[in-house]
Formats: structure tokens, sequence, C-alpha cells
């Protein structure tokens, strides 16, 4: 039986534009660790399909090919490549980002290896656009520079660093190992569940290299765009998703810090009733001051307004 080091999991939908570029920058890693490439394909409609044909024919035994003929939620995606993933690591990229450094999974690896008190290592990224032009002005908010993040850090909001740097020991090869927070919590949003998983184990530590590159796509819309600018749900959504991590940590024993991020909710539901009015979800501020209480969610409310109104904020989901 083959041995297999790592798994890198290639998660696309429609993709036909960015997908080629990925591929090549796994396939261009120089590292003495065996790697496999789960690509799971969620029911694309354009050229996606044909590139990993393509790929895998080109480079048989290397490629382990998750077709969905009819879409399905990402995190569902997510979990079901992570459990078929035979490697002691697990690496990810999206089919849209990619790795800028040909010795990313060495590097990591190596680090894993020598230090075995960390569950999974991550490192900073380049933010790149339509044309793979790097965008020097923009970061993403909810990335930690910490260099040891650790269970207590948790804040249900920033985490250790993006997914495609996120190098991790395969808990999924663990006895016992159970993976379904993840699309429970929310259908669209994965990382935060996942490093949440992976925090529970253990700290994860970040290299200080940028080794890959998160894709800021704007011409044909972005999940961000979905799920945030566009969409008067969203404070309904984080509140559901938080209150389902909650339950988890809870159950858990897990100390977390989640008071903050149902505060910000909070403030964000406000001002959703002032902006938009019938259209906002009226009854969410009730719900968040039930969940933790009227009294803290009136003293911290003006702080987070004004936090909101005069800074701005962009989230890169």
């Amino acid at each position: 039986m083959k041995i297999i080091d790592v798994s890198v999991i290639v998660l696309t939908h429609n993709h036909e534009k960015y997908l080629k570029k990925a591929l090549e920058s796994i396939l261009m890693q120089e590292t003495t660790y065996k790697y496999e490439i789960v690509v799971l394909n969620n029911g694309s409609d354009d050229g996606t399909g044909e590139i990993i044909d393509e790929f895998s024919g080109k480079y048989p035994g290397v490629f382990n090919v998750i077709t969905q003929m009819k879409k399905k939620s990402p995190t569902e995606c997510s979990l079901e490549a992570m459990v078929q993933c035979k490697g002691r690591y697990l690496a990810s990229c999206e089919g849209d980002d990619f790795w800028v450094d040909k010795n990313k999974l060495q590097k990591q690896i190596d680090f894993l290896e020598k230090h075995k008190e960390y569950v999974g290592c991550t490192h900073p990224i380049f933010l790149v656009g339509e044309g793979n032009d790097i965008i020097s002005r923009k970061r993403l908010s909810w990335v930690s520079g910490r260099k040891v993040f650790r269970i207590n850090n948790y804040d249900g909001l920033h985490l250790p660093g993006h997914i495609s740097s996120f190098v991790r020991r395969n808990l999924f090869l663990n006895k016992g190992f159970d993976g379904t927070l993840i699309p429970k919590a929310n259908e669209f949003i994965g990382d935060r569940t996942s490093f949440l998983l992976w925090l529970e184990k253990g700290d994860i530590y970040q290299l200080r290299t940028k080794m890959s590159a998160y894709r800021v796509r704007k011409l044909d819309g972005s999940l961000t765009k979905v799920l945030y600018k566009a969409n008067l749900k969203h404070s309904r959504m984080e509140f559901n998703m938080l209150n389902q991590i909650n339950d988890y940590t809870k159950r858990k024993g897990l100390k977390v810090k989640l008071k903050r991020r149902f505060l910000s909710i909070y403030a964000d539901s406000v001002y959703d009733c002032i902006k938009y009015r019938d259209k906002a979800d009226k009854c969410l501020p009730r719900d968040v001051r039930c969940q933790i209480g009227s009294g803290l969610c009136n003293i911290s409310l003006p702080f987070f307004l004004l936090r909101k109104v005069f800074r701005k904020i962009v989230y890169f989901t």
C-alpha cells in the first residue's frame, strides 16, 4: 500500500479561469514527502471538470477526484474531502487560490515533524486580484498575527491564518474524531469551525514567510459579497453559527472568548434595523440580548456602533 504523507485538498466550483494555476502550484512542490491531491468538483457547469480530467490523466496515481454532479454546500464538501484523505497531514488550496513557494509543504511538514507539540502551522499570505496582481493595501481583518494561537485565543472570528496556509495533522485518522460541526454550524463558512476543532487538540504556530495567495474576486461576485454586503440576513447567519460554536465549546468544556463576538453581532443587528427598517431582522437584537444579557448589550452598543461606522471592516471568508 502506498504511504502518503500529506493530502492536499482542492475544493472547486466553476473555477475554470483559475484552477490550472492552483493545481500547477501544488505540483511544483519540491518535497521529500509523498502527497496526493484530493480534488472535489462541486457541481461545476463550466470547464472545471475538463481541467481536472487533463491533470489527473497526466499525473496518474497523484489525484483522487471526487465529483458532485449536484452542487452541495461548501462545508459538506470540505468534510467529505477530509474524510477521504489518506495522508498523515492535510493541506488546502481552494480552486481559485494558489501557492507561491515551491518548498511550502517541505517547510511546514518539517516544522511539524520537529515540533510534535503543535497540531498545525500557518503562514502569512498574499492577496491577489483577478490578474494575479498583488493587492498591497488590503489585509484579511480576521487573520491574527499571533505567533502561537491557542484555544483560549479563539473568539469566533479571528483565526490563526487563512485556510490555504494551514498544514495540520490529519485528525480524521484518529478513532472517534468527529468533524460534523463543520457543516452543522454553517453551510458556507467552514474555516472557523475547522480551526476550532484543531485548536481543541493543540496549538497552531504561524511561520513568518508568505507562501500562498488568496484571490480577491470582484468581476464575477464573491462569496463575501453574497454572504455579507448584499445579504440582510448576514447577522442572523452569524448569530446562528456562533450559537452552534458556543454550544459545542460549552459541551466540550473549552475556554474560548465568544462574548465580544456576540456583542458585535448585536451592534450589527441594531445598525441594520436603523438603516433598513422593515427589511431588517427586527427579532435579532432581542435574541442576542436573551443570549448574553440586556445590560451588557446596552453598555457596549455605543462602542460597537461607532466602531462599525468609523472603521471600514472588510471580511474575506
